[in-house]
């Protein structure tokens, strides 16, 4: 770098106003800092700038060597701009978001869900599940006549495999009444299902958490001694289920689910 200077000012590009080329750029440690002062740059004319500028960083690049990386290369890459004035390197990083099994913000996440009601065996429940603004809505009328008394709504089959998965997270909105989230580990239409109940709050958004250890083998309606306990990679789809012996109308939205 110092030799690129001495031959400038051979030229007489950094010379003639008083001063050498330190004078100029300031101390030239600065220069592989990234921080070129470039205060006294209109002493080159313009004609001058675009070769020089080339020049100059070129040297600096130079200096710097392999075993070095500029301020930009040492940046973290967290979508922040490199050589940004603003940069706060004691900034907390943002928390890793919840990986998400069905976003109902998204339409596509809708498709392939279907309603399973008392129907099948006689019953006279109906519901539906149907694309809102921003979430899906499990809707409908829960009967007991003709021994019915549950509505349910399915999801198709996950495309991945669950791993280190315990808990599956949910956010929901309500009216008041008890719901049921299932989940199944075979295609059998009329198998073994594991469920477990929460409670909602009548037009308030609210976040459920649900253990994997608090779902429990059912087969309609009735515990199953002796099934085998439930494990994340088994896991191949999921629904929600409305039993709760409360004859009327029923309304839950969905924003989505997904696991941790």
């Amino acid at each position: 770098m110092s030799r690129i200077l001495h031959h400038l000012d051979r030229i007489g590009l950094l010379g003639g106003q008083g001063g050498d080329a330190s004078d100029f750029l300031g101390h030239t440690d600065d220069c592989t800092k990234g921080e070129i002062q470039m205060k006294r740059l209109d002493k080159l004319g313009k004609t001058l700038v675009p070769t020089f500028m080339f020049v100059l960083l070129a040297a600096c690049v130079s200096s710097e060597g392999d075993d070095q990386l500029s301020r930009a290369e040492a940046l973290p890459d967290e979508g922040v701009t490199a050589l940004d004035p603003d940069l706060d390197d004691s900034a907390p990083m943002m928390e890793e978001q919840l990986p998400l099994l069905f976003d109902f913000t998204q339409r596509d996440a809708f498709k392939s869900w279907r309603t399973v009601d008392d129907r099948v065996m006689g019953g006279v429940s109906r519901s539906r599940l149907f694309l809102a603004d921003g979430f899906a809505t499990f809707q409908g009328n829960l009967s007991l006549e003709n021994n019915g008394g549950f509505a349910s709504v399915r999801s198709p089959e996950l495309d991945d495999t669950l791993e280190d998965v315990d808990k599956i997270r949910l956010k929901v909105r309500g009216d008041g009444r008890s719901y049921q989230l299932s989940i199944r580990t075979d295609r059998v239409f009329d198998g073994v299902r594991y469920r477990t109940s929460f409670e909602t709050e009548a037009d308030v958004w609210q976040e459920v958490v649900l253990s994997l250890e608090d779902f429990r083998p059912t087969w309609r309606g009735r515990r199953v001694p002796g099934a085998p306990e439930l494990f994340a990679p088994d896991i191949r789809s999921f629904g929600f289920m409305v039993a709760d012996k409360q004859a009327g109308q029923f309304r839950l939205d969905v924003e989505w689910l997904g696991a941790e």
